[in-house]
């Protein structure tokens, strides 16, 4: 019973035979009690070996402790370590604390994304350097962009540098404003052009046929809109868009009946 022998030796302040003290020690550390292997350690005036012992104990606070007034060059390293080993038991709030103590950048934003928190682990982002960063952002961007929490996902999509997606994003949200806001802010028109008419050709497919009226029409191709809407027989709605569109079709006061029926009748009818 190594504890108890340590406890007598303390009460009794006994500082001799060393050999005693030694073989009490070492008695603790072969039971596996390295944290009072470490207290006893520290009072035979070992401070090493008590370090040592608090660290194999994973008493983390008195290791740090001891350091700070003994060995200063060792605290950063030591709460690195005391916080790989809060990682390792899942208390995973605590990590993050400690590896920003010990400018681990990194690993706290990782700790913070495993315990979702998603702000402390955007703040840390921030702190990095961009390329590095990135993964990071595009992380937090899906999260961010599931929770509709939109601003803050453009933010971390064009950080990561994924400004398709951002646009995506905004297009599957049904804010055209915004989505053409960001396209214009870092692409040139030529590839808003067919980025739009990607998007709205998938919209056509899965018959959200408004939201892709409203992509075509947005980058000035209401043709587009119009034959959509032809090919899948919504002819009311194709009708209002030539009549807004192409004037030319629903014809002008110079412009006979009969001529405009046949217009229209092309259009409906003729690719």
């Amino acid at each position: 019973m190594p504890g108890k022998a340590a406890r007598v030796i303390a009460d009794n302040n006994i500082n001799q035979p060393s050999n005693l003290l030694e073989s009490v020690a070492i008695a603790l550390e072969d039971a596996d009690m390295y944290e009072k292997a470490g207290d006893f350690y520290e009072r035979m005036g070992q401070k090493q070996r008590a370090l040592d012992g608090f660290v194999k104990g994973h008493a983390f606070r008195k290791a740090v402790e001891l350091a700070r007034k003994h060995f200063p060059n060792q605290v950063v390293s030591l709460e690195e370590s005391w916080g790989d080993y809060l990682v390792s038991v899942s208390q995973l709030d605590m990590a993050i604390n400690h590896y920003m103590e010990a400018h681990a950048q990194t690993k706290a934003i990782n700790a913070a994304l495993k315990a979702r928190q998603w702000s402390k682990a955007l703040n840390l982002a921030d702190q990095l350097d961009v390329q590095e960063a990135q993964p990071y952002y595009a992380e937090l961007a899906e999260h961010y962009a599931s929770q509709k929490q939109y601003k803050e996902a453009e933010r971390c999509f064009v950080q990561s540098d994924n400004h398709n997606k951002a646009v995506d994003m905004w297009t599957a949200a049904g804010e055209w404003e915004a989505a053409h806001k960001l396209a214009r802010s870092f692409l040139p028109e030529s590839e808003i052009t067919t980025l739009y008419m990607e998007n709205a050709s998938k919209m056509e497919k899965a018959q959200k046929f408004k939201e892709a009226e409203k992509l075509y029409l947005a980058v000035e191709k209401p043709d587009h809109a119009i034959a959509m809407y032809k090919r899948h027989r919504k002819f009311d709605t194709m009708i209002q868009l030539v009549g807004k569109y192409r004037k030319e079709v629903r014809g002008s006061e110079a412009r006979s009946v009969a001529s405009c029926l046949t217009l229209l009748f092309d259009a409906i009818f003729i690719q």
